[in-house]
């Protein structure tokens, strides 16, 4: 309120220590309320916004539903001769919460910005967004699975990397272990400039022998009866794969 620029923003002015608006209640009362709700979460502290550019900065950074319509401005009265209505009329409005990122229905989060081009692997895809956590634990645990192994096989096949390695012991090929799959993706992403410190979350997974993405916990998922994922697991694992799965399906 200091500031005579912010104060601009909000549409107030003072005037031998009294304030003025030219605006009614209901859109005053918007970028107001806005700084009491930071303030009490923390969001604006006067360490953080003690310079006039700062805080210029802060007000404009406010959304459309919390700057003032300074269109509406009419004549200039003192905010304390404004009516009580016009404030009640603009917070019976009722805003509607945004929905909570954490308490997800499935295990793919809704903003997960993947780009699968493989028509099967599309389609396993397509399953997980639409499998409820809380009905289908195994079916998710089990096609999660899948879907993070192809989703590597395929990244490995179009950078020319086999899936296979000669037999040490002599004669044949074997197929790769997924950890080493995954470790070899990782190993491509890094050499072309991305940062291994942002796949740390899932190479992690591949040892912590709780985690959905270790690989012998997938296998008891697949073909072990009593090894039985929580919602919480699941959303843990896919939330550490998702980094990765983002540069695999860009």
């Amino acid at each position: 309120m200091e500031s005579p620029d912010v104060r601009d923003l909000i549409g107030l002015n003072l005037k031998s220590g009294r304030l003025y608006t030219k605006l009614p209640g209901g859109e005053l009362i918007k970028p107001l309320r806005k700084m009491v709700v930071d303030i009490a979460r923390k969001d604006g502290e006067s360490r953080r916004l003690n310079k006039t550019e700062q805080m210029i900065d802060y007000v404009q950074s406010f959304g459309k539903a919390d700057k003032p319509d300074l269109t509406k401005k009419t004549a200039e009265r003192p905010i304390d001769g404004l009516q009580k209505a016009e404030f009640t009329r603009a917070t019976k409005r009722s805003r509607r919460r945004a929905p909570d990122p954490a308490k997800r229905t499935s295990v793919v989060p809704k903003n997960c910005p993947l780009n699968v081009t493989d028509n099967r692997i599309a389609e396993i895809y397509g399953e997980l967004k639409t499998l409820k956590l809380g009905e289908w634990r195994n079916a998710i645990a089990v096609l999660m699975r899948v879907f993070l192994e192809m989703s590597v096989d395929h990244f490995l096949e179009q950078n020319h990397i086999p899936l296979s390695t000669p037999n040490p012991t002599g004669g044949g090929v074997h197929h790769k272990k997924f950890d080493r799959k995954l470790r070899e993706t990782v190993d491509i992403l890094v050499k072309v400039g991305v940062p291994r410190t942002h796949f740390a979350a899932v190479l992690r997974s591949l040892s912590v022998s709780t985690s959905p993405l270790n690989v012998e916990l997938l296998h008891l998922y697949v073909h072990e009866r009593f090894a039985t994922p929580s919602p919480q697991e699941l959303t843990g694992a896919w939330n550490n794969a998702q980094g990765l799965l983002e540069k695999i399906w860009p």
